[in-house]
């Protein structure tokens, strides 16, 4: 017999699978809207999915709150967890795909059409077994089992369409031109899903890179400038110094030079030097290294706060002035844009306007995570309980990467880091989309509540 609060646990999985089937059925009922040229209706039903997806949001968090502190066996908590994770990128990706056809309107050439609704076609049919056999997890493993056989065989079909299209698309001039020119050039030139354009200037680790990354901020300017203008010269002169005094000592004092070993025990003046000189390097590094950290600790007055969260493996995001937040999952191979860097792309980046105060909280939910990016010479650990604070102002728009730098599990390597530059009117651009994309939902009394947009 289940337990009082594993029914309710039980129910609020259930409503998190049903809204997902709804947005799934609702993205069917938008394509249709969409090759019928019912634009208005096209956008109505964005906004549907738009809401659904907030509401799938806060339910799996508010089952991830029960089951941390009440439900569950710790051997079933990660099983149940992961599966959670993996369906709620279901609805995330649909809002995406919808928000691209209301606001790009993709021209498909009549070639395609039917291919790419069978496709779509077969991606629903997956989603829909999907979360059957979630349903059965807690029931009968057996039903599980079958039903991901089930998506597997429906997954092939799709790809033999997929490649179909493919071969269409790619050995047809005519459909090339007719297709990049209205909606693959936009993807190809970095058109992201909610009308940002991607910038040249990208900001990322090169094959062969010996330096830092090019610095976008003062701070991470006057740290290359500590690097390259003092320590190195330093570093590099007290190499050749050592080396000449090693070589100096094997010749000057071998063997065959020196038959009669010197008895000497001691140098005072020398002693003094290599007592003295070192103390004063340390000095001259010092000084200025306390400037750059302490210019980094005092945080100016900010134009914008975020608040980050590091998750195995992932990274939430909140904007508490403006009523935001959303979680940044690293891009997988097969998903990537051209215009996207494997390891290093996300699905929602973090935006913020050029030339403005940046304040970044910085916490974690579960182990130790890491906050970096080289470019704004920023670095904080995230700390469970804890919150840690730092600072950039970035001075050139474009495009931003950086990545957890905290072992944090097996998946430590795919917690990538996103932060887009824009201009002060893009940015408001992004902020009427995202307060209705991203909405942040409270949790009172067990009992959801959407926010007044």
């Amino acid at each position: 017999m289940l337990k009082n609060h594993e029914k309710e646990l039980m129910i609020s999985i259930n409503l998190f699978l049903d809204n997902i089937l709804k947005i799934n059925n609702l993205f069917k009922t938008l394509l249709q809207k969409y090759f019928d040229q019912k634009f208005d209706d096209v956008q109505k039903v964005t906004d549907q999915i738009s809401n659904l997806e907030s509401e799938c949001d806060a339910l799996r968090r508010d089952v991830e709150r029960r089951i941390y502190s009440e439900t569950l066996i710790p051997e079933i908590r990660g099983d149940v967890l992961g599966m959670l994770e993996n369906l709620d990128k279901i609805p995330g990706q649909i809002q995406g795909n919808a928000h691209s056809f209301n606001t790009e309107k993709p021209k498909v050439n009549a070639e395609l059409d039917k291919n790419f609704l069978k496709l779509c076609d077969y991606a629903s049919e997956c989603i829909s077994l999907l979360i059957e056999g979630s349903r059965s997890f807690f029931t009968d493993k057996k039903i599980t089992i079958a039903k991901c056989l089930e998506v597997s065989k429906v997954e092939s079909k799709a790809d033999k369409i997929s490649t179909e299209l493919k071969k269409t698309i790619f050995t047809n001039n005519i459909i090339i031109d007719a297709v990049l020119t209205d909606y693959g050039r936009q993807k190809l030139a970095g058109t992201g899903n909610l009308g940002i354009t991607q910038y040249a200037f990208a900001n990322q680790p090169v094959d062969w890179q010996l330096g830092f990354q090019k610095a976008a901020s003062e701070s991470m300017r006057e740290i290359v400038a500590f690097h390259d203008y003092l320590l190195l010269p330093i570093i590099i002169a007290i190499s050749v110094f050592v080396l000449f005094l090693m070589l100096y000592a094997c010749i000057r004092f071998r063997a065959s030079a020196n038959p009669n070993p010197s008895k000497r025990t001691h140098n005072v003046a020398v002693e003094v030097l290599w007592t003295l000189i070192p103390c004063l390097i340390l000095i001259v590094i010092a000084v200025p290294s306390f400037k750059i950290l302490y210019k980094q600790d005092a945080i100016p007055k900010a134009d914008l706060t975020i608040k980050a969260i590091g998750y195995q493996w992932y990274w939430g995001y909140e904007y508490p002035d403006e009523n935001i937040i959303f979680e940044s999952y690293m891009v997988e191979d097969k998903d990537l844009r051209p215009d996207q860097p494997r390891l290093l792309a996300v699905d929602n980046e973090v935006v913020v306007p050029v030339n403005k105060v940046v304040k970044v909280l910085i916490t974690a939910n579960d182990v130790l995570h890491a906050w970096a990016l080289p470019s704004f010479g920023v670095k904080r650990d995230a700390v469970p309980g804890r919150i840690n604070e730092t600072w950039f102002k970035a001075e050139k728009v474009g495009t931003y990467y950086g990545q957890c730098s905290e072992l944090c599990g097996i998946k430590h390597a795919f917690m990538p880091i996103t932060v887009k530059v824009v201009t002060d009117e893009e940015y408001e651009d992004w902020l009427s989309e995202a307060k209705e994309k991203f909405a942040k939902e409270e949790i009172e009394n067990n009992n959801l509540k959407l926010v007044s947009k």
